[in-house]
């Protein structure tokens, strides 16, 4: 789940050649800000209570990766007064901050098994790695969602229009914070979805012995 917060100063786009040389330029500066916090682990879940966090349907889930996020963006607006009584403003800066929370859940019943544990979580490490390596390329990718909303010159004549800008601005704040959520939702999910699957997870479970393998299954099938 994304969690999303945004601020909003705000004015609507109108092309005119002859004021071009008095407007302000648009989107000077663009400051990009990615923190990803330490991981935080749970280790209080059952398998049964793991699967309700993210709606999982995996009747063993033994461990799961989240890692939620909020995207705060901040436009600064400079307006420049032109020779016909009326305003041209556009976005001169751009402030994003997006800060991600990972976590990693080990379902108690997997704790009571030292190699079904540390192989647990190394397999969601992996998945915590996905994500570092994704935000690590990120800020082109968010500069260049912000060029797509936020290149524009605005020219206005009253409040008026200055109102409908601002209602503008508003669904321009929500398209760019959809799309680098987006792209935070998305980019590694290739890479995920290579180590999610039955072969894989098999394939991990023969690391263990046959012998806890079997104790894990006959303790996952009580009903708690």
């Amino acid at each position: 789940m994304k969690n999303v917060i945004f601020g909003l100063l705000g004015l609507i786009c109108v092309n005119n050649s002859v004021y071009a040389q008095q407007c302000p330029k648009p989107l000077g500066n663009v400051d990009i800000q990615i923190n990803m916090a330490q991981i935080r682990y749970e280790y209080g879940y059952t398998s049964r209570q793991i699967e309700s966090v993210r709606g999982n349907k995996n009747p063993n889930l033994l461990g799961l990766f989240t890692a939620n996020s909020s995207i705060h963006v901040q436009p600064l607006f400079k307006i420049t007064p032109l020779t016909n009584n009326s305003y041209c403003m556009a976005v001169s800066s751009l402030a994003v901050k997006v800060n991600i929370n990972p976590s990693i859940y080990i379902a108690r019943e997997a704790q009571q098994f030292p190699c079904t544990k540390q192989r647990i979580e190394q397999h969601e490490l992996l998945h915590y790695q996905f994500e570092v390596n994704s935000a690590s390329r990120a800020k082109p990718f968010i500069a260049e969602i912000a060029n797509k909303y936020f290149t524009q010159v605005y020219y206005v004549m009253n409040q008026q229009e200055v109102d409908q800008i601002a209602n503008m601005l508003k669904t321009k704040n929500s398209q760019f914070i959809n799309d680098v959520g987006h792209y935070f939702e998305n980019s590694s999910n290739h890479l995920h979805s290579k180590i999610d699957n039955p072969s894989n997870y098999e394939y991990e479970s023969s690391f263990c012995s046959v012998n806890e393998n079997n104790s894990l299954h006959k303790l996952l099938k009580l009903k708690y």
